[in-house]
């Protein structure tokens, strides 16, 4: 998807952690481009929520975040 649609890097982690985040949010091109594919992944946010911990009551509106994430894992035991 990163390479159909302009996305921009979101550079908000926590410089605290053991691996680097490349990150970039893609809610509004993935609702966009295919809303399909989009309303499924809000229906299972749903599920889950409903399954886990049943926060999100019928009628309410959320604004997700939707990131593919590309990890880079630090050493922690190279001294």
């Amino acid at each position: 998807m990163k390479q159909h649609f302009c996305l921009k890097e979101i550079d908000d982690r926590d410089d605290e952690l053991v691996y680097r985040h490349e990150v970039w949010r893609m809610e509004s091109e993935l609702k966009e481009a295919l809303p399909h594919i989009y309303d499924r992944l809000m229906d299972h946010c749903r599920a889950l929520d409903a399954e886990l911990w049943n926060e999100i009551d019928i009628g309410d509106r959320f604004f997700p975040e939707i990131e593919p994430c590309i990890r880079t894992w630090l050493c922690m035991l190279c001294n």
